[in-house]
């Protein structure tokens, strides 16, 4: 709940798409980030290409564009704790005006 409100107080407008094994968040009928609840964390997947990130955003990223995984997104960041959030935030930003 916490991670969607930092996303709605960014201006971020989306539709929460709940499947089996994560939340989709979507605009424009579009899914741009995946979240999958863990006992540790937040494992979130966006679909962003990890060599659109900064070198920043790349330090708790990883790139899983020829690994399975349950997202569609090609960059997946596990969040600990809210600290992580304001560079989730920005990555997240970055995939959602590529759906607008």
């Amino acid at each position: 709940h916490s991670l969607k409100q930092h996303l709605e107080a960014n201006d971020l407008v989306f539709i929460e798409k709940p499947t089996k094994l994560y939340i989709g968040l979507l605009h424009n009928d579009k899914n741009f980030v995946q979240i999958h609840g863990q006992s540790s964390g937040l494992k979130v997947w966006i679909t962003i290409g990890f060599d659109e990130l900064s070198e920043q955003e790349k330090l708790k990223s990883r790139d899983v564009s020829n690994t399975g995984h349950w997202g569609m997104g090609e960059t997946e960041y596990i969040v600990k704790n809210e600290s992580d959030f304001d560079t989730l935030i920005g990555i997240i930003k970055k995939a959602f005006d590529k759906t607008t």
